[in-house]
């Protein structure tokens, strides 16, 4: 368009999907269906595209004109009018100054005056318009009112469903002053009304939308916010974005303070430590959890800071030692949890609590750690001389994440099963077909929509970060497979893979069964506030116990008996015997002892926990004995007459 004061006007017309191929037939269906929609197919001069040959083809194979004269019949925009339509016959627009979203400023002209002065007025408001009328054309005015208020008496009337009159809508609008008398409410009625959203409150919302939202603080200088603001808020400002990240700040340091204050009052915390990489930087999250005097469970984010340089151990443990100490906490921490990772394996073994119980530090039976994981070298007394080690870190008792460790022996001791020929060959062979079916629909856009648009949804595709994912992706496969196989089938064809056999479909349900447990058990001990120490060692008997039965379960193929006695020579051994372990297990209330199906082991179980309360019991009378002890020793040395009366009783 080029409107009458030369300047340039750009508008999105459309943005949408293209389904298939990117073919020229394609692109020129697409634009042509955009041009018939909006009515300008006979108005545009030219097409402007990058030089894909796509394109190219297109145009060349169209027979659009393009002949050079077409420059000159480029239609006229349409005349811009006022938004008020009882206006329209006394005032004539002649420009559009600014063209936002939600309104627009005209420079409109008065019909009725001599000369070219203009007037400007925005079309959320005529108040400008309306005071040239009451001061050079107050008969005009009084002749628009009276149009204005007939209209409104006839839209009155219509109150709702059409039953209501007006005089019953507009009683209840109607307020009484202090002489009775019955007026209309005004708009600075309706401004001073204390139940009105204060500047603070406003403040707060727009600071906890931006942040629980995760926006970008520019958002706060979005000119559309500002008018939403301006609208549904008279009267109010909007913050600046640095007053923002200020108050963020402040808010951060104020619950940084209560975390801590909730801390003090804890005497055990457990913490659990991550790191990553992202967009070329590196970060650590460490997270604190502890148990309420209701038996409740809480956890906060503690921190979630960049980490510079390699994730090396000592960078590691200085990172963690100085969270620890920023939030007085170290002296009460009783475990840290992280992954396999052998970086946190070697910064625990470096500088972790130094276990008493030989079986606290328990590794998996067949040592399934992450690829990285590497034997650990006796450490070299001389770090301790270097200038980066002037410090020695001292971190709590260290655990690996169970939930990561049962991942490994899915992903990594299930491959063990392919040293059995028979498993190794149908294994092979369906996961091939599988594996290219998830590369098609991942590496080619036309593949996708031919899987979405058979099937109705997508495929699931493994992902090695990303736990469960190959027993979901299986799952999914199963499903849509049994409700839509001959569509599957077509999609095979058409992608130009090998079909699913009878022996790949019973290859896959076997599959689903076999690791349905692990799925399972992963989901569970990965549970945000119901989760505990306790629930591990019964998790881990009901997989055993699970995976037991597999091996005489005649439904199962023989060919798949490997996978499951590969997942069982790689559970937990050493867990199964962990004293601590077992005691937090029997002290649940939900198990006690009823996962424990030994009479023997059951016996032993009760024993630990008896042992467990009577040590508590024993060390808090011990550390009161020894309180009395010291507060006496300090009496009888301060006073003289204590001293001598001893002195006396030795004689």
């Amino acid at each position: 368009m080029l409107p009458t004061s030369l300047q340039r006007s750009t508008r999105l017309l459309a943005l949408r999907r293209l389904e298939g191929s990117h073919t020229y037939d394609i692109l020129a269906k697409a634009m042509d269906e955009v041009y018939t929609e909006y009515e300008i197919a006979d108005k545009l001069s030219y097409y402007t595209t990058d030089n894909g040959s796509n394109f190219v083809k297109c145009f060349n194979d169209c027979d659009s004109p393009t002949e050079v004269d077409q420059v000159d019949q480029v239609a006229d925009s349409e005349e811009p009018i006022l938004p008020w339509p009882n206006y329209r016959k006394y005032f004539k627009v002649i420009r559009v100054i600014e063209d936002n979203y939600f309104y627009k400023k005209l420079e409109v002209k008065c019909l009725s005056c001599v000369g070219t002065k203009c007037y400007k007025v925005d079309s959320r408001s005529n108040s400008n318009i309306r005071k040239h009328l009451s001061t050079q054309h107050p008969t005009i005015l009084k002749k628009i009112d009276h149009i204005d208020n007939a209209t409104n008496k006839i839209t009155s009337k219509r109150c709702n469903d059409g039953s209501l009159k007006h005089n019953a809508c507009s009683s209840s609008l109607k307020q009484t002053d202090k002489n009775n008398q019955v007026k209309q409410p005004v708009l600075e009625d309706f401004l001073n009304n204390k139940k009105l959203t204060s500047q603070s409150t406003l403040d707060q919302l727009l600071q906890k939308f931006i942040v629980s939202a995760n926006i970008p603080f520019r958002i706060i200088e979005n000119p559309v916010l500002k008018e939403i603001i301006g609208r549904g808020f008279p009267n109010k400002k909007i913050m600046s974005r640095p007053t923002l990240m200020k108050t963020i700040e402040n808010d951060f340091h104020e619950l940084s303070l209560k975390i801590k204050f909730e801390m003090s009052k804890c005497a055990h915390i457990a913490t659990t430590v991550d790191g990553w990489s992202i967009f070329k930087k590196s970060y650590i999250g460490i997270t604190v959890t502890w148990i309420n005097e209701d038996l409740s469970r809480s956890t906060r984010l503690l921190a979630l800071r960049r980490l510079e340089g390699s994730h090396t151990y000592d960078i590691l443990a200085k990172a963690m030692d100085e969270v620890y100490t920023e939030f007085e906490i170290a002296d009460k921490l009783s475990y840290c949890t992280t992954d396999n990772g052998s970086n946190f394996v070697k910064c625990f073994k470096t500088f972790g609590h130094i276990f008493d119980d030989e079986n606290t530090d328990t590794l998996l039976a067949n040592d399934a750690v992450d690829d990285d994981l590497e034997e650990i070298d006796a450490i070299d007394l001389n770090i301790l001389n270097d200038e980066d080690h002037d410090l020695q870190y001292v971190l709590p008792k260290h655990h690996r994440c169970c939930a990561h460790t049962i991942n490994l022996i899915a992903t990594m001791d299930s491959k063990k099963a392919l040293l059995n020929p028979a498993y190794k060959k149908q294994s092979r062979s369906t996961f091939a077909k599988s594996t290219a079916l998830w590369n098609k629909q991942g590496r080619s856009t036309k593949s996708a929509d031919l899987v979405k648009r058979n099937l109705g949804v997508y495929l699931i595709t493994p992902n090695e970060t990303r736990w469960n994912s190959l027993y979901d992706a299986v799952v999914l496969l199963n499903k849509l497979i049994k409700n839509n196989e001959p569509k599957f089938r077509i999609i095979m064809d058409e992608l130009v893979i090998g079909r699913f056999n009878r022996s790949d479909i019973d290859f896959m349900c076997q599959y689903q069964k076999i690791m349905g447990p692990i799925s399972i058990s992963l989901d569970l001990l990965q549970g945000d506030t119901n989760m505990y120490f306790g629930h591990l060692l019964p998790t881990i008997e009901e997989l055993i116990y699970k995976y037991e039965l597999m091996t005489t379960d005649q439904t199962i193929s023989n060919y798949m008996k490997p996978l499951v006695t590969a997942i069982l020579n790689g559970m937990f051994a050493d867990y199964l015997i962990d004293k601590f372990l077992i005691t937090a297990a029997v002290c649940h209330p939900l198990f006690k002892t009823a996962w424990i199906k030994n009479d023997i082991k059951k016996q032993l179980a009760s024993e630990y926990l008896k042992s467990a309360c009577y040590e508590l019991h024993t060390n808090d009378n011990d550390n009161n004995d020894v309180e009395d002890s010291q507060i006496n020793d300090n009496l009888s040395s301060f006073f003289t007459w204590s001293q001598n009366s001893k002195e006396e009783k030795s004689t």
